[in-house]
């Protein structure tokens, strides 16, 4: 002991020791830290919980900011040796410190922090971390070679990855990383082969604006909105099509028949507002609402609950939504939103056009027509036929191409069925240009050639169609971008720019996040390459038998979401809830989110926590707490007099 004292009379009368002992050094670390814990606070309601770990909790200087304090800490302690009792409540208080620094370094070290995700009827055992792998599998090499990369929140170059590089550069060399990229599948031409034929277009009226593309292989038709697209690529025309001047003549309009027998099987009155529900099958009608009753209140279908969001005398498209302008009663509309059991999806239905729907394949099966009295079939003239006004196809009458019928080359038979239809032809002989038909009801309304750029009217409520790039020998790739982080999103992707070794950067290519890509080596042996989150396996499994989730009246804002599980190795059935955790083998699961999408079993997202440091810093909190009560007792007055008198 006597040895030891000596040598804390040397330490203390140390310069440096004096220093790193003293208030002027604690003072300025805690502000420090705590103008960090401000800012992560700040980055995460910005951000997300992720973006304020990578830039404040677990970034390097954080943690030596950390490591000073506890220095400080631990050498204040010491400048006080040898203690008298009325250092007590500091030795106390400083242990107190030390113990849940301690803790909270381990969990930074060792602890575990991930996701695990089920779908309801499913198991799940694998958790996904934060942090990122690189991994590389030869082919019948069932034990892949990986190497562990820290997420970062910068771009890093060669030289920053030669920690990487000199672990795969026999493989591959890492050129770049990008923390966050975003991923888009655009149609490229290609220079041999034949990948199929793929067409830009943009689709757009009054209430929607779509750039879309087709592919003769990969994508070949689609349904936007009141029109069904598709494309039909030809190896070539035999005859060139002469052009034939010729006048449109306006189609009939769509009429709406509203017939008493259709009211009567629904037992609902015929006057009034209404908005009549049919089956999208087979167009039968399940029940016909009034408006006035939808107003007041959610109306119930069988199992789904129909209720109105808004109501427009006169809808207008303005700044990406629909508005109220103009006359009233000329364009009149509603927006109605259709819930099942928390899955809601939103349709727009217009009077005058019962057709138009925002969901080609109905809502949850129906479909739903707006009936208005003031809107018969004998008031829906040609003007009434374009939400625009006036007659679209009328005012269109320049002239058009049609094919020559010696053009034995195009044998696509017009579509049988009814409705609108746009079909693309593509000729390899004529890849500058394509032939755009229109079909109404099985029945060709236009043929016209067409060129990039071309902007073409249909007759079908003012919908025109707008020619992007033609490409004849085209293949669907993935065009990565680097990005900034996005405000008060999940995090994006985080992606490599990699290339073979031996091979130019010109021949890089981006390696995205959670995407395998398998390459062949320069000695020709094929091998996989995966760059992703780390996952780690639980020594249980969770089975999500129910999903249920409680939401605030009239809105889509949850009040509670829990979770029914099966544990693999207990007995019966356990709830999770959002303050209701699953403690079990030294890992703790929080229902910390969901996944509801239309058409899909819903998901449960489970935070998964493993935190070696707890114990040690819920110790180290009793122990401050212990000594701040011991401090507090100590400097009373009450306590001095006891003193005194003994």
């Amino acid at each position: 002991m006597d040895l030891f004292f000596k040598f804390i009379a040397k330490l203390k009368a140390n310069k440096i020791f004096k220093f790193v002992s003293s208030i002027k050094l604690a003072v300025p670390l805690m502000l420090i830290v705590a103008f960090a814990v401000a800012y992560g606070t700040i980055v995460e309601s910005r951000y997300n919980a992720e973006m304020a770990k990578m830039f404040v909790y677990q970034a390097w200087w954080f943690q030596i900011l950390l490591c000073l304090l506890w220095i400080n800490i631990f050498a204040s302690t010491l400048s006080r040796v040898p203690y008298k009792i009325h250092h007590l409540g500091f030795v106390v208080t400083h242990l107190g410190l030390l113990t849940l620094l301690v803790g909270a370094l381990v969990t930074a070290q060792y602890g575990i922090d991930g996701q695990l995700r089920v779908v309801e009827n499913n198991a799940n055992d694998t958790i996904i971390l934060p942090d990122l792998v690189l991994e590389m599998a030869s082919s019948g090499n069932e034990q892949p070679q990986s190497y562990e990369f820290v997420r970062q929140a910068h771009d890093l170059t060669a030289k920053d990855l030669d920690f990487l590089n000199n672990k795969v550069a026999d493989r591959v060399v890492v050129l770049k990383y990008a923390p966050f990229v975003s991923v888009n599948s655009e149609f490229r031409p290609q220079s041999s082969g034949d990948s199929g034929a793929a067409l830009g277009f943009i689709l757009k009226s009054q209430f929607f604006n779509v750039s879309e593309w087709l592919h003769s292989k990969e994508k070949p038709e689609m349904q936007l909105g009141p029109a069904h697209l598709r494309i039909v690529a030809h190896n070539q025309s035999k005859v060139e099509a002469k052009t034939k001047a010729r006048t449109r003549t306006p189609a009939a309009p769509q009429k709406i028949t509203q017939s008493k027998n259709t009211a009567q099987k629904s037992g609902a009155k015929s006057s009034g507002l209404e908005v009549e529900v049919r089956k999208k099958s087979n167009n039968e009608v399940i029940t016909r609402i009034s408006v006035e009753k939808l107003k007041k209140s959610a109306v119930k279908v069988g199992k789904y609950t129909v209720s109105i969001k808004k109501q427009y005398e006169q809808a207008i498209v303005a700044q990406g939504g629909l508005s109220e302008g103009g006359e009233p009663g000329k364009n009149p509309a509603l927006e109605i939103e259709v819930d099942d059991q928390g899955t809601k999806q939103r349709e727009v239905l217009y009077a005058k056009f019962p057709s138009f729907s925002l969901h080609a394949e109905g809502v949850f099966g129906m479909s739903f027509v707006f009936v208005s009295p003031n809107i018969t079939a004998e008031s829906l003239d040609q003007s009434a036929a374009s939400p625009h006004g006036g007659n679209a196809m009328a005012a269109n009458t320049e002239p058009v191409q049609s094919l020559d019928q010696n053009d034995d080359s195009d044998k696509t038979a017009p579509p049988k069925g009814s409705g609108n239809e746009i079909e693309f032809h593509l000729y390899k002989d004529r890849p500058e240009k394509v032939r755009v038909a229109l079909y109404k009801d099985g029945k060709e309304v236009l043929s016209q050639w067409s060129e990039a750029g071309q902007v073409i009217q249909t007759p079908w409520m003012g919908i025109t169609v707008t020619i992007g790039a033609i490409q004849m020998n085209s293949a669907n790739e993935s065009v990565v971008t680097p990005i900034e982080h996005p405000l008060r999103t999940n995090l994006p992707p985080a992606a490599l720019q990699v290339k073979l070794p031996g091979t130019p950067d010109s021949q890089s290519f981006w390696l995205v996040e959670g995407e395998p890509k398998r390459l062949t080596s320069r000695t020709g042996q094929e091998f996989e390459l995966y760059f992703g989150r780390k996952t780690l396996r639980l020594p249980f499994s969770i089975h999500l038998e129910k999903f249920y989730k409680k939401d605030y009246p009239g809105t889509q804002t949850p009040i509670s979401y829990e979770s029914d599980v099966h544990v693999n190795n207990l007995p019966g059935k356990i709830k999770i809830a959002m303050n209701e955790p699953l403690k079990h083998d030294g890992f703790v699961l929080y229902q910390s989110s969901y996944e509801l999408n239309p058409g899909q079993p819903p998901a449960s997202i489970f935070s998964v926590n493993q935190d070696p440091g707890r114990s040690t810093k819920y110790t180290g909190s009793l122990i401050l707490v212990l000594g701040i009560i011991i401090f507090t007792v100590m400097r009373s007055s009450k306590y001095k007099q006891w003193r005194k008198l003994t």
